[in-house]
């Protein structure tokens, strides 16, 4: 992935992309995996899997978004953690959805 400026409300993008920041992009057409993982002290680790089908004409971005406010107060998730920026992922795809459509599948586990 390389450094990119692109997603930016100037471009004709989204105003929410305008919060995005560190951004890095890739064009492919393979198929992809994306791996979160969450350690919190004294707790079970976790992660989610991401799968993405390839497709001429995708782009990946890389980015960290703005911490999330939903988990604030609760116990499952010290603020310390919920205070970080989040790895986010954005998939763009060069053509019309009704004849290239992609969906990415999720498959969150744990050590137990």
């Amino acid at each position: 992935m390389q450094p990119t400026q692109k997603l930016t409300f100037a471009d004709g993008d989204l105003f929410a992309y305008d919060y995005l920041w560190d951004k890095k992009a890739v064009i492919t057409d393979q198929d992809f995996k994306a791996t979160y993982r969450l350690k919190v002290p004294e707790k079970e680790k976790n992660q989610t899997n991401m799968w993405m089908k390839g497709s001429p004409g995708r782009e990946i971005f890389l980015v960290k978004a703005p911490a999330i406010t939903a988990f604030k107060g609760n116990p499952m998730l010290p603020t310390e953690i919920s205070n970080l920026p989040q790895l986010t992922i954005v998939a763009h795809q060069t053509g019309e959805t009704w004849t290239k459509p992609f969906a990415a599948i999720y498959e969150p586990s744990s050590n137990s």
